[in-house]
């Protein structure tokens, strides 16, 4: 990336997502420049699959995984939102595990996106995500089904459990 010089890409092939990250959200404008850049071809990009998997009868649900769906308009596209959630200090220990993530780096990110009370208020169906992997499959497939059967059902306005 040129715009921002060397240092996000110091090796000349692999961007320094680090470096990017502490360059757009310590500067809003930063942040909207690099969504300007990256959203509409990420746009193009979903269009194209959405489409190709709508004609495909075999495919029961298209799931788009979003971090800032909403923020995005993209909830207007769905026809159910599910959230996944966690407690503040079980998701910082996770991120902190994964990506090496603080709590200023955490709360960097949380403050560009709508409050989790926000998107709780615009989700179908909110998952407490408060276990392992192992134990989160299941709760998620219950959803999933309980989602699809309101839409089997042709009452997609009774998709709450």
């Amino acid at each position: 990336m040129q715009w921002w010089g060397p240092r996000v890409c110091p090796d000349g092939r692999a961007v320094d997502r680090s470096v990017v990250a502490s360059i757009v959200f310590a500067d809003p404008e930063q942040l909207r420049r690099l969504e300007g850049l990256l959203y509409p071809r990420i746009a193009e990009r979903r269009d194209a699959q959405v489409a190709r998997f709508e004609q495909n009868a075999a495919i029961r649900a298209i799931v788009l995984d979003a971090p800032k769906l909403i923020e995005a308009g993209l909830d207007n596209q769905c026809d159910a939102i599910v959230l996944v959630d966690a407690d503040r200090n079980r998701r910082l220990q996770r991120l902190a595990a994964s990506r090496g993530w603080t709590e200023a780096d955490l709360l960097a990110r949380e403050r560009r996106q709508i409050s989790v009370d926000e998107k709780r208020a615009k989700a179908d169906e909110v998952i407490i995500n408060d276990a392992d992997v192992c134990a989160l499959r299941p709760v998620v497939r219950a959803a999933f089904e309980r989602i699809l059967g309101a839409f089997h059902r042709g009452r997609p306005d009774q998709v709450h459990s």
